[in-house]
């Protein structure tokens, strides 16, 4: 039970690392060149073939623009989106208009945007 667990998370991290690095509309090679491996090896965190050493994953965070806790946190082991739900999800125009405007905020509009969705969730 704890191995599948752990699977469950490392493919939901690598779906959370491929969403946030078409979001940031990176290529696999943008990532790896950040990050100092190989893209093949990107694609194998984000695929969850393979996990991310700590100090790998802070680099590719760092590269994404985005904290590890971002890559983390937010998880719900149980339900884990998908990379394909994601791409749906961003392929609506209205959620494409507002990824438009998140990505031509400056970073602290972002984090600010982000802490409030955050709360937002929070709500009852």
């Amino acid at each position: 039970m704890p191995r599948q667990r752990n699977k469950a998370l490392i493919v939901a991290v690598g779906s959370r690392m491929r969403a946030m690095r078409h979001w940031r509309q990176m290529t696999l090679e943008q990532v790896a060149a950040a990050v100092a491996v190989a893209w093949q090896q990107v694609q194998k965190y984000e695929t969850g073939l393979s996990d991310p050493p700590c100090s790998t994953l802070v680099r590719i965070a760092s590269a994404l623009d985005t904290t590890p806790n971002d890559l983390l946190l937010p998880l719900q082991l149980d339900t884990p989106q998908p990379a394909a739900e994601i791409e749906a999800l961003l392929s609506d125009p209205s959620v494409a208009a507002i990824v438009k405007r998140l990505r031509a905020m400056d970073t602290p509009q972002r984090k600010f945007a982000h802490a409030l969705i955050c709360t937002m969730e929070r709500a009852p």
